[in-house]
């Protein structure tokens, strides 16, 4: 149930062509083994865009949003032809919910796999992946990952949420020694940039009062 709430399994709806559902078997024709397989994360399969919607969900206080690439679109003039916006596609689960799954996402990166992605000016809250890639045969390989860090930041105001991903990765393939340092390089750029635009916003409004 809650695999689909988060968006797995369809598309997510996104203003691009070709993306795909992933991977996502029915209860119905699930294995005797996929009770323990699928929260680990083997027999299912995802995009970079569902894992980085669900992870928001989380950002949002429970609430999955309708990603979008285009934000409008203008004339040569600067003139706003259409204009998109966000949207709501449903509540995934309830903001206290949501804030607990914020705290432990936290405590992932203070304490437990994901220590590489902690940022020294703000808290970040996270996830670290690390996956058997498939051999042509259809079994796991025991060779190939994809390693992998999902997580937002700042945690208590949320400002941009990422995935990292690496594929096949050597000699070192966890997710949190080697796509957790990138998390925390690119989040510390983009929070101060965010940050910085926020604050000029904010001048440019009181110099709009004052006038």
């Amino acid at each position: 149930k809650y695999a689909y709430l988060f968006g797995f399994g369809k598309p997510s709806g996104v203003d691009m062509a070709g993306e795909i559902s992933g991977v996502l078997k029915e209860p119905r024709l699930w294995s005797k083994t996929s009770i323990g397989a699928i929260p680990i994360g083997q027999e299912v399969g995802v995009n970079a865009l569902q894992l980085a919607c669900a992870i928001s969900s989380i950002a949002n206080g429970g609430v999955l949003m309708k990603p979008f690439v285009i934000k409008a679109i203008r004339q040569k003039d600067g003139e706003i032809i259409r204009e998109f916006r966000p949207q709501e596609v449903r509540r995934v689960i309830s903001s206290r919910t949501a804030r607990r799954m914020k705290d432990i996402l936290v405590l992932a990166t203070e304490e437990g796999t994901g220590r590489l992605a902690r940022v020294a000016d703000f808290k970040v809250a996270g996830k670290t992946g690390t996956a058997q890639k498939i051999e042509p045969n259809g079994a796991y390989s025991h060779s190939k990952y994809t390693a992998s860090f999902i997580g937002f930041a700042p945690s208590d105001e949320p400002l941009v949420a990422m995935v990292v991903t690496v594929d096949e990765p050597h000699p070192y393939y966890f997710g949190g020694v080697v796509s957790a340092p990138v998390f925390k390089q690119i989040s510390q750029d983009v929070v101060k940039y965010l940050k910085l635009q926020k604050d000029a916003y904010a001048v440019s409004e009181i110099v709009k009062a004052a006038q």
